[in-house]
């Protein structure tokens, strides 16, 4: 989707889907990406409700060893509505606040808003956000969007 304005979900309802408990139908495989790293790619489906609404989490690991090559998506619908990534350096724009902080940040789009509105891909840092390894990121990234993986860890 280019433009928004078309998006299935408001935006109230695309916040609400990220921040309600969600859970895994079974633990996610690991598996290879690219040359030296590795992905997760599953659905996730509310807790709460009958209703299924679709729901992806993709996790991947560009380089295993280093953290900083890890990303992640929340997918809703076919749309990515967030994202954790991070950046080695602050990028401003036009001489402004920075528009992606230096260091690990949360995207957080809506794709009812146009390309060319500020707000439909947010960066906000991800304060004290500190990483050991890939798992240990899976983890974190499953407790900002509440999503129970369903193995012995339990709700993350």
């Amino acid at each position: 989707m280019t433009g928004g304005k078309d998006y299935g979900y408001p935006s109230f309802s695309i916040h609400e889907f990220v921040k309600r408990p969600k859970k895994c139908p079974k633990p996610p495989v690991l598996e290879k990406y690219r040359d030296d790293g590795r992905k997760y790619d599953f659905p996730v489906y509310l807790t709460d409700e009958e209703r299924l609404v679709p729901m992806r989490l993709k996790v991947s690991a560009g380089r295993i060893d280093d953290p900083l090559t890890y990303e992640a998506a929340f997918i809703l619908d076919g749309e990515r509505v967030r994202g954790v990534g991070y950046s080695d350096v602050s990028r401003k724009q036009y001489y402004n606040k920075a528009v992606i902080p230096k260091g690990w940040h949360q995207n957080i789009i809506d794709p009812n808003l146009d390309n060319s509105d500020a707000n439909r891909n947010r960066h906000p840092e991800l304060v004290d956000w500190t990483v050991t390894d890939f798992a240990d990121f899976l983890n974190k990234v499953c407790i900002l969007w509440n999503v129970d993986l369903g193995d012995e860890r339990g709700l993350l």
